[in-house]
């Protein structure tokens, strides 16, 4: 996923709006398109293409369509219009025979009923043929169906958006675009909509990408796990407040504060870091530590708990035995370490008691020792999975999709897919983490996308 960081769009207000391209994006119509086009081809005596030859020339609407299909010498707006007559009739009759929605993309549009999230779908398709497909494969879905017409210019023009917009009654960011063209993204920028795109459509990733989707999903069900916790543009909402949350669930009893160090204020913050294995969250760190931030990181301080000749080191071995020690060294085999504890809750709350009562101590003493110095970080890996949460206001999540997360853990550890994963599956679910975090960095893209968000996200904390 890609683009800058957002505040969430508040639950308890008027939900969302979401718009659809249709081609590529809900439904895969290239199979009908392609073969309904080389009938009309071959009855005009002008030679067939594939269907992937086609997958670059659809997205337009039908009068680039046509005309592009034509061959290059012979295409003028009369032949044009002559092979689009043809067509119109011939792919009206067969518009539905192989024409499929995309898997998941029925019970995405369920789920988002369900939320009443209003939903509408723009396209470049003629409108009358958008209306016929649309009530043959999703009765009674969408609170709008719009296609081109003669009173509605084809996108990338917005006008057609906008009137959407309207439609679903909602503002502009108030409303995801959903599409797999640059076309479709192109759109969504001039519009005002967050732009998502989709990587199972007509068009590459990397192109989407480049036209200015801010994230681009992998299937139908990643959009509800990103929206859930997507949030507007850093300079647009206020400070989320800082009063505390009310939760269920106490922090552990060495989770304590006596002297206050964790309270923030205006002009004072102590604010919680964390994100999943391998999702970025210290590169984040590293970059608002750049722009002036302070930082305590729990990984320095558990090493620290855990240094040869510590009690920390002593009471590891008795857990671990001496194979958590590095061949021909004192100090430990943290990657021996991980994996036991992953693959072992016992193991891992064991190591907890010993860890987190020191590595707390000493934040305080960290934080004692920084006074009142305007904005300090506190990186926590398992801020949610060891309950400290409640006590931290605001938290920065650094958000990587699944999908990427194991990919980069697989990469940057050397381990398998179903290592991975059971590393994953141990981990707090992000949708949990997603709906608790104050402010969310979307690390799906680009490191030049990370920096960005993190100069944002640091101006907005400290008031720039």
């Amino acid at each position: 996923m890609t683009g800058p960081r957002f505040p969430k769009i508040n639950p308890s207000s008027k939900t969302p709006g979401v718009i659809f391209d249709l081609d590529g994006t809900l439904l895969n119509t290239l199979p009908d398109l392609s073969q309904s086009l080389n009938r009309s081809l071959s009855a005009l005596g002008y030679p067939e293409h594939s269907e992937d030859e086609y997958r670059q020339m659809v997205g337009n609407g039908i009068f680039r369509l046509t005309l592009v299909s034509l061959p290059p010498a012979m295409q003028t707006e009369e032949n044009a219009e002559e092979l689009r007559r043809v067509f119109k009739k011939d792919y009206r009759e067969h518009q539905t025979d192989a024409t499929v929605p995309y898997p998941g993309i029925l019970e995405l549009l369920e789920e988002l009923k369900a939320k009443n999230w209003p939903m509408a779908v723009l396209s470049n398709k003629d409108h009358e043929n958008t209306v016929e497909v649309i009530d043959h494969f999703f009765p009674n879905t969408f609170k709008a169906v719009l296609g081109a017409s003669s009173n509605r210019p084809h996108k990338p023009d917005p006008q057609g958006a906008l009137e959407a917009a309207k439609l679903l009654a909602r503002e502009p960011n108030e409303i995801f675009y959903l599409g797999d063209s640059d076309v479709d993204m192109i759109l969504a920028t001039k519009a005002g909509f967050i732009p998502v795109g989709v990587s199972w459509g007509f068009r590459s990733p990397e192109l989407i990408k480049k036209a200015g989707a801010q994230i681009i999903i992998d299937a139908p069900s990643d959009f509800i796990e990103f929206a859930m916790g997507y949030e507007a543009p850093l300079g647009t909402p206020k400070l989320p407040s800082l009063t505390p949350r009310s939760e269920p669930s106490p922090p552990p009893n060495w989770a304590v504060d006596p002297e206050g160090f964790l309270k923030s204020s205006p002009g004072r913050l102590r604010v919680a870091v964390t994100g999943g294995i391998a999702s970025g969250k210290s590169t984040l760190c590293e970059f608002l530590v750049a722009f002036g931030a302070k930082l305590i990181d729990f990984d320095i301080l558990a090493r620290e708990a855990l240094a040869p000749e510590t009690q920390g080191y002593e009471a590891c071995l008795k857990i671990f035995g001496p194979k958590a020690k590095l061949e021909g060294q004192k100090a430990l085999d943290r990657k021996y370490i991980a994996k036991k504890i992953f693959a072992s809750e016992e193991l891992r709350k064991e190591l907890e008691l010993i860890i987190h009562p020191y590595t707390w101590m000493r934040m305080l003493d960290e934080l004692s020792s920084l006074g009142e110095a305007p904005l300090v970080l506190i990186d926590i890996p398992l801020l949610f999975e060891v309950n400290l949460f409640s006590l931290f206001n605001p938290i920065i999540l650094c958000y990587l999709s699944p999908k990427k997360q194991i990919s980069r853990l697989m990469e940057r550890d050397g381990m398998g897919h179903k290592a991975a994963k059971s590393i994953l599956s141990n981990q707090w679910p992000i949708r949990e983490k997603l709906r608790l975090a104050n402010y969310i960095i979307n690390n799906d893209g680009s490191i030049t996308h990370l920096i960005l968000q993190a100069k944002k996200l640091y101006d907005r904390l400290t008031g720039k």
